[in-house]
């Protein structure tokens, strides 16, 4: 999930429609929130919660 938080950071969204960008950063903020989570030592945190996010 980093890793994909690191491309999703470095992402263009010129051009795209604003519910598009509006879904992609939802997206991002609820991948890291998770990995925040997991950092801190949540080990509940399960493989949906991250494939949702």
């Amino acid at each position: 999930m980093e890793y994909a938080l690191e491309l999703a950071g470095k992402a263009s969204t010129d051009g795209v429609i604003d519910s598009v960008v509006q879904r992609f950063e939802t997206a991002k903020s609820a991948a890291q929130t998770i990995l925040d989570e997991v950092k801190a030592g949540n080990t509940s945190v399960t493989q949906d919660q991250i494939d949702n996010a």
